[in-house]
């Protein structure tokens, strides 16, 4: 989600669920219950652009889990 507080200056949210497969090295034949793993992720921050709409700053902060 994402909202405009004046032009120019943004705010955002976001949530996001996936899976993520395991790695290489703990993938091998000793290992049969290796399988993929949930993944879930946040995100917040604000983004804006100068009066002239030249320069594009953003701040953000995530969590993955």
């Amino acid at each position: 989600m994402a909202y405009q507080i004046v032009k120019g200056v943004n705010i955002f949210i976001n949530a996001a669920q996936g899976f993520k497969a395991p790695s290489g090295y703990e993938e091998n034949l000793f290992n049969p219950g290796l399988s993929v793993s949930k993944l879930t992720s946040y995100e917040i921050g604000v983004g804006g652009y100068d009066a002239e709409g030249r320069f594009h700053g953003l701040l953000s902060a995530y969590l993955s889990d």
